[in-house]
């Protein structure tokens, strides 16, 4: 249970500062452009559900939305890189190393699996 917990904060770690610092590599420098600037700052925010599923949002709304949800979602991925550190602060060198060897496992899983479905084919093929 215990090996269980910590494959699951390496993995939350991993994912979490991965979107961490793709969230401050997207960010732009604030006021040098006004709308411009914040729809790029949005570019790859996807709308949640259940206001993806909304029908008659308007241009505008749908931007507000998103630089919401990516507001929050940069905060939480701070305070989760926080949090990392902090509980890394507490392990030991071997510990620290067997957190490392987790991340780098799972990250591996992570990267064979996305090959594979790159690999698969996008239509099914049907036996007669």
């Amino acid at each position: 249970m215990r090996m269980r917990a910590m494959l699951g904060l390496g993995l939350s770690a991993v994912l979490l500062t991965t979107v961490f610092v793709w969230g401050q590599a997207t960010t732009l420098p604030s006021g040098t452009g006004g709308k411009a600037d914040a729809k790029e700052s949005i570019k790859g925010v996807r709308l949640v559900e259940p206001f993806s599923d909304l029908e008659d949002l308007s241009p505008e709304q749908t931007t507000q939305l998103k630089e919401i949800h990516k507001k929050y979602h940069d905060q939480i991925a701070q305070l989760e890189a926080k949090e990392k550190q902090e509980s890394l602060a507490l392990l030991n060198d071997k510990q620290k190393q067997e957190v490392e060897a987790i991340e780098a496992k799972r990250k591996a899983e992570m990267e064979q699996h996305r090959a594979a479905a790159t690999t698969r084919p996008s239509s099914p093929t049907t036996k007669p």
